[in-house]
């Protein structure tokens, strides 16, 4: 048996993928409301969504579909499978990352001394973490920079994690000095 991967029913795995998405976004919209770092993809699109009049689900969708567009170039053909699975997990997790930060905004945490906020901060990392390992142990779909990250890594790196993952960060990186 894969050691990364769950084995369960569908119904099962479509469970533990939502409450994934869930806990990731929650954890996404802390960092976000907080404005003390969050995720690089996220980070560059609540910048694009500050400079510009869409709202962060909407940006963070739109990255999606480009990502989407760039892996499909990477591989030189369109895997609808991939692209779907892509969509899929975006849509949902775009939006409810945008509607909790907007939540958590609301909270009184913003006005908590520095360490009060950071150890919230850090709440919200530790819910990504949580969030993405399950999601990737589920193995159903992939959000697209992750599959970025995959599709550099095999394709381009012979399986290098660490160089893939630095080229990954690239785009977002570049979004964020902008």
């Amino acid at each position: 048996m894969n050691q990364t991967s769950i084995k369960l029913p569908l119904p099962e795995l479509l469970g533990y993928f939502a409450l994934s998405l869930v806990i990731n976004a929650l954890g996404n919209g802390i960092t976000v409301a907080l404005n003390l770092g969050s995720a690089l993809w996220t980070a560059s699109a609540v910048n694009i969504s500050h400079l510009l009049p869409i709202d962060l689900g909407t940006v963070m969708m739109g990255l999606g579909g480009l990502t989407i567009i760039a892996n499909a170039l990477l591989l030189r053909k369109w895997e609808w499978r991939r692209v779907l699975g892509n969509l899929i997990f975006m849509l949902p997790f775009s939006y409810l990352v945008g509607g909790f930060s907007a939540l958590v905004a609301r909270l009184p945490w913003g006005s908590l001394p520095l360490w009060g906020r950071i150890l919230f901060d850090l709440l919200g990392i530790c819910l990504i973490a949580i969030g993405v390992s399950l999601y990737q142990r589920v193995n159903l779909m992939l959000h697209p920079s992750d599959d970025l990250m995959q599709i550099i890594r095999f394709h381009f790196f012979k399986g290098s994690a660490v160089r893939a993952q630095l080229v990954a960060f690239m785009p977002p990186l570049t979004l964020i000095l902008i």
